[in-house]
């Protein structure tokens, strides 16, 4: 059943390849666009869901660098609308994240833009876990990337300011508030625990993914997860870092789920078929482990065409 829909994805995907890479394209602006709106919904224009569409649609013809620079657009626009202490610390908190992330890997947008989307849904182990398995340990700077700038938006927004002194300038008042966000996001110990779960996740999915052992795939998960569980525990019990366990479980459970998905598409092998080879030349003998891949079994009908 698995070979059979794995094979018609194949087929679909080979035909229209080009329509649903922009589908997937503007589904992933959309998203993120729509969870900058809500968390963000000082400026009406892009509040406005037919301005977000044209955006999408914008995105969809671009590589996905374009679909950041749209956001990040966006984003200043929003704060903008808040204050300009907002913008002088968000905007710089951006700046300075989209200047590392194109100077150390631009070629980690997904998982720039994916990470806040994750982080929004409540399933941020998702995304290092997919990556793992797929990628390399590059794509941390796309998931640091992404997530500094979540955490620190909401730094921003939640932070709640009170003058120390009503008779300050408004120069200073500027500037007290500036600081007040900018404590609020260096202090954050949430950002920081995710960032260092996340980061330990990736490398070490990817690290047992590349192993010459059977079921490296499924191990690579499972070995990803517990690490993941035990670092949001250690969070809890040491650094006294709220997490709620509705949604650690649901994240956890969400991952394993994409990760045995990816396995069955993507490296699904046949262990009861292992067959040991040798070859040989004028100097060397090879020893293999040569592992076939599952493949679709055919109907009788099939074999009599």
């Amino acid at each position: 059943m698995v070979q059979r829909i794995r094979e018609i994805v194949r087929s679909v995907y080979g035909k229209y390849d080009v329509w649903l890479r922009a589908l997937g394209r503007f589904s992933l602006a959309f998203g993120s666009l729509l969870v900058i709106r809500n968390f963000m919904g000082f400026l009406p224009v892009f509040g406005n869901i037919l301005v977000l569409l044209i955006l999408a649609l914008l995105a969809s013809f671009l590589p996905l660098n374009g679909t950041v620079l749209i956001c990040f657009v966006v984003i200043l626009g929003q704060l903008y609308g808040l204050s300009f202490p907002a913008l002088a610390v968000g905007g710089g908190i951006l700046l300075l994240v989209v200047l590392l992330y194109f100077g150390l890997a631009p070629g980690g947008a997904l998982a720039f833009l994916l990470t806040p989307l994750a982080l929004a849904l409540h399933i941020p182990l998702v995304v290092p876990v997919a990556f793992g398995l797929l990628g390399t340990p590059l794509a941390a700077v796309g998931i640091v990337a992404g997530t500094v700038s979540y955490y620190g938006l909401q730094s921003v927004l939640q932070c709640s300011f009170v003058p120390s002194d009503a008779s300050l300038s408004t120069q200073e008042l500027f500037l007290e508030e500036m600081q007040t966000m900018l404590s609020a996001f260096l202090g954050n110990g949430t950002m920081i625990l995710t960032l260092i779960a996340l980061t330990a996740v990736l490398i070490v999915v990817f690290t047992v993914r590349r192993t010459e052992i059977r079921y490296a795939w499924q191990m690579a998960v499972g070995t990803g997860l517990f690490i993941y569980f035990l670092l949001e525990i250690f969070g809890v019990f040491t650094l006294e870092i709220p997490v709620s366990v509705p949604d650690l479980v649901f994240g956890v459970i969400t991952a394993s789920v994409v990760g045995t998905v990816l396995q069955l598409f993507l490296f699904d092998l046949d262990y009861r078929s292992t067959e040991k080879l040798r070859f040989q030349d004028d100097e060397y003998y090879y020893y293999v482990t040569a592992v076939p891949k599952r493949k679709q079994e055919r109907s009788v009908d099939e074999w009599t065409q």
